[in-house]
């Protein structure tokens, strides 16, 4: 290579990295911008606590949520602001969605949105609002408590339930957390609902079922089959006052994987309630 191939070679390569980090420094300073705006609109005593900066909707712009407190309050206990912020013809917009945030939010990261989920104030749970963005607004579509991705767009949500024994038929004693299982889809959150199935279709249905019901039988009384309109199947037992349920994937005409947890499956999780 000769020395004019070398000269072109090494501007070639200081171009090619100039624009990386240039590139590179304009995706961070989004964030950075949302933040500095955000500061300088606090008081004293606040700061930024933490920035949640993502394409949330995928239409190639970055928002952001942001939370600010007090500088000298953490955890549970922090009373935050929760702001939504997104940048406009080199302009920071950013305004204020909520109040009395813990620290303790997440963004629930789906396959066609990234959806924002702002703590609540609970003892026994944690409960979420949930946020979509849509154009220059982020929008409450759901609460529920904790959730976690379950596949594609599909997710679950924990309800907390006093439903694991009950004294003389009357008032829940026992204490479950059970999963139920969602989906987004066009900016709105649907809940896979499930339908009972008598014992008698349920044999019909599926190759293992009689061994099934064997199994649990021998555990309780068999209170009720629900099939979730995800393939999720539950059977729900009782025994001297104590409930239990176990759910099964379903491969072809098997139930599999059977997982046992405690209280009892409804067709649909309860609205939720403080």
């Amino acid at each position: 290579m000769n020395k004019g191939s070398i000269q072109i070679l090494i501007i070639f390569l200081a171009a090619f990295v100039f624009v990386g980090v240039k590139s590179i420094s304009a995706k961070a300073s989004v964030k950075n911008d949302i933040k500095s705006a955000i500061s300088d609109r606090l008081s004293e005593e606040n700061i930024v606590k933490k920035v949640y900066c993502y394409d949330y909707d995928n239409n190639g712009r970055k928002e952001a949520f942001v939370i600010t407190g007090n500088r000298d309050s953490s955890g549970m206990d922090g009373v935050n602001d929760l702001w939504f912020a997104y940048k406009e013809k080199g302009k920071i917009k950013a305004s204020v969605i909520k109040n009395y945030v813990p620290d303790a939010c997440k963004v629930l990261k789906l396959k066609k949105v990234k959806l924002f989920c702002a703590a609540e104030y609970c003892t026994t749970s944690l409960p979420m609002d949930v946020y979509c963005v849509k154009g220059n607004s982020a929008e409450y579509i759901f609460l529920g408590n904790i959730k976690k991705k379950y596949k594609g767009n599909q997710f679950t949500s924990v309800h907390s339930t006093y439903d694991s024994s009950f004294e003389n038929g009357i008032g829940g004693i026992g204490h479950t957390w059970k999963p139920y299982w969602f989906y987004y889809k066009n900016g709105k959150i649907y809940q896979y609902k499930a339908k009972t199935m008598s014992i008698k279709k349920f044999k019909k249905k599926y190759k293992n079922a009689e061994k099934v019901i064997k199994q649990y039988r021998k555990q309780g009384d068999i209170i009720s089959v629900l099939h979730r309109e995800n393939g999720l199947l539950h059977i729900n037992y009782e025994n001297k006052g104590n409930y239990t349920n176990v759910t099964f994937k379903i491969k072809g005409k098997k139930l599999i994987n059977p997982a046992i947890d405690s209280g009892t499956y409804l067709t649909e999780m309860p609205a939720f309630e403080y």
